[in-house]
């Protein structure tokens, strides 16, 4: 082999490297987002089971005493 088709195999070689790692970096950043999207849902419908319950507090009145 010689100089010129031994740095063609490598350049090949580190393109094709590129091109998987740019693929990798988008497959990882779509699961991420698929990821968040799902966490988004769980939240909105969470959120929009959440009611307000007023809580229950005696009514004390009848404990207080009044000074004359």
């Amino acid at each position: 082999m010689n100089k010129i088709d031994a740095l063609k195999k490598i350049i090949e070689r580190k393109k094709e490297q590129s091109m998987n790692n740019f693929e990798k970096e988008v497959e990882t950043l779509v699961w991420s987002i698929e990821e968040k999207s799902r966490q988004l849902r769980e939240l909105k419908l969470e959120l929009t089971k959440l009611t307000y319950e007023e809580p229950n507090i005696p009514d004390v009145s009848d404990c207080i005493q009044k000074e004359d």
